[in-house]
């Protein structure tokens, strides 16, 4: 088991072989995890069923007494909490100050090492007192008989003595400097969560690389701009192929061919005849879904065409025909759609799944849904 670990303030947790470091994604730490399964054998992975867009992920290591945060936008790791100090032995500067053998360290032993700081705070509804050092706070449990007799109108304690054998540290957050809710920036070269601009019936946008990927590009296009697919699957059959506008119905048989880029979020299918583009599906990478962790987070927003001139075509999203889908929601403008993945699974899980499947953009949409709203319309003057 990881029972031994550097207290690195505003960076994070420094094993011998590893270290959790705040900023890192979701699925690094899960991977990380996954690699020393035999010493971090008990995890819980924690999450809102019925608020995933704004709830944290949490990583519980049950027997490291550990939580690993995880915010949700960014699936990135924002704080790291110590819960229990008996299960873990931590160092600061090369100094033990907490686990076994050591007893919990008291007010006293963590100002000594950490230096002075700013007056701490109060929390009457948790009775817990936090001090807090850039990227760094201690919480201490404080005792019912000094809860109303030693605390001001303020909430703050006065003439507390800290050696008091009640004031002992309960809990250990290590956060980004000063803020326990914002995330470490990424490296101006890291393409992590890179924001893609999705352009319906045409294609995606990658916006830091500068780079397109349409229907009509072929396997070389791809790999000369996004490098080589993670995987490349090939598709056996082709059960919707029967729906296809162009009227090919021979058969079920199947070779058209995925390109996956997990590390994205994103799969491209490619036809197996022209060897372009027929279809985009980006992943979102949701707790609940059964591709969980298999690819990152796509930072991907979907961009429509306004009515008032449909035949606008910009490639970088800057003109003012061009919104985004909560724009064009609010105006009632546009009638263009995602296509979503309706993948069934007998599992009575993935009922839950349904507003977290991956977006699916497909070459044959636009002339679907021409047919589709052409037939509405017949069914109206009929009426």
């Amino acid at each position: 088991m990881m029972r031994d670990a550097d207290v690195v303030p505003s960076d994070g947790l420094q094993f011998k072989n590893g270290s959790f470091r705040l900023g890192m994604p979701l699925g690094s730490a899960i991977r990380f995890i996954q690699s020393h399964h035999r010493d971090i054998s008990n995890v819980e992975l924690k999450y809102n069923e019925e608020n995933l867009i704004k709830s944290d992920i949490i990583i519980k290591l049950v027997d490291e007494g550990i939580f690993l945060r995880f915010e949700s936008k960014t699936q990135r790791l924002t704080a790291i909490e110590i819960f229990d100090l008996n299960k873990i032995m931590l160092r600061y500067s090369g100094k033990i100050f907490c686990g076994p053998p050591v007893t919990t360290p008291s007010f006293t032993k963590i100002y000594s090492l950490f230096g002075p700081t700013k007056q701490g705070t109060f929390n009457s509804t948790s009775t817990t007192y936090t001090i807090r050092w850039p990227g760094v706070a201690f919480l201490f449990n404080v005792p019912e008989s000094y809860r109303n007799t030693h605390t001001s109108p303020d909430n703050q304690p006065k003439q507390i003595d800290f050696e008091h054998a009640g004031f002992l540290a309960s809990r250990i957050q290590i956060f980004y400097r000063n803020d326990e809710l914002s995330v470490r920036p990424l490296d101006e070269s890291s393409l992590y969560f890179e924001p893609v601009k999705v352009f319906l019936g045409r294609g995606i946008l990658f916006e830091k690389r500068r780079c397109e990927i349409n229907f009509s590009s072929t396997t070389q296009d791809v790999i000369s701009l996004l490098g080589r697919p993670d995987s490349v699957f090939y598709k056996k059959e082709d059960k919707m192929k029967i729906h296809s506008v162009q009227g090919n119905y021979e058969g079920i048989q199947c070779m058209d061919y995925f390109y996956n880029y997990f590390y994205l979020g994103i799969d491209l299918l490619f036809d197996i005849y022209t060897h372009t583009v027929k279809k985009i599906v980006l992943h979102s990478n949701s707790p609940c879904h059964y591709d969980f962790n298999i690819y990152a987070k796509c930072n991907f927003k979907i961009m429509i065409q306004g009515t008032s001139n449909p035949n606008t075509n910009t490639t970088d999203g800057s003109n003012n025909n061009i919104k985004s889908i909560e724009q064009s929601k609010k105006k009632g403008g546009g009638k263009k759609q995602a296509v979503v993945d309706n993948k069934s699974n007998n599992n009575n899980n993935n009922k839950k799944m349904n507003k977290k499947k991956p977006v699916v953009l497909d070459s044959d949409e636009e002339e679907e849904e021409e047919q589709q709203n052409k037939s509405e319309e017949e069914e109206d003057e009929e009426e």
